[in-house]
Formats: C-alpha cells, structure tokens, sequence
C-alpha cells in the first residue's frame, strides 16, 4: 500500500512539475508579447512625433462630405470637357485655349459650388 501511494505521489508531482513548466511557458510567451508590444508603440510614438499625420482636424463631418463630393464633380466635368474638346476638335489653339479657360475656371468654379 505504500508503494501505491508513493507512486501516486510521484505521478502528481509529475503531473505538478509539468504544469508548472507550461505555466512558467506560457507566461515568459506573455511577457514577451508584452515586451513586444510596448516596443512597437514606442516606435509609434516616436513616429507619431516626426512625421504629421495624415488626417486633417474636421475632416470627417457632412460638410466635408459635401465638399469633396462637389469637388468631385467639378474635376469630372473638368475631364468631360476635356475630354470632348480633343475628341471632336482637331485645331490645336482650340484645344489649348479650352484648357487654358478650364484651369483658370477650375479654382473659381470650386469656390463658387462649394
């Protein structure tokens, strides 16, 4: 009987150890993404106060919506017209004064849709 429950005995501490060690596994796998982790954020951070972010203050509201949107179809129509001046045109001063008159009338049209 004693043999028995030394065995048994053994067999915990074995199974004890084993858990042990895949505890002390998992938690230097934690530490290290931790470690990586916080050196990824610190680059970030140091990223962050080089270069200047991408997004612009105030750029995400309705209004801006409705102004890249006008854009959008002032450049397209800018295109358009283009477009069919060199298509149905063949003199060349016409099509550089319709495109000298688009660029000029581009920033003008713009302020005025928007």
């Amino acid at each position: 009987m004693f043999a028995a429950r030394c065995a048994v005995s053994k067999e915990r501490a074995r199974r004890r150890a084993a858990r042990e060690a895949d505890s002390a596994r998992k938690a230097e796998e934690r530490a290290r993404q931790q470690a990586a982790t916080s050196r990824r954020q610190a680059r970030r951070t140091q990223l962050a106060k080089v270069v200047p972010s991408r997004r612009q203050p105030g750029g995400a509201g309705l209004l801006a919506a409705k102004r890249r949107r006008t854009l959008g179809l002032v450049l397209f129509a800018f295109f358009v017209v283009q477009f069919l001046t060199w298509v149905s045109t063949p003199d060349w001063g016409l099509r550089g004064a319709v495109l000298l008159v688009s660029v000029f009338a581009f920033p003008l049209l713009a302020v005025l849709l928007t």
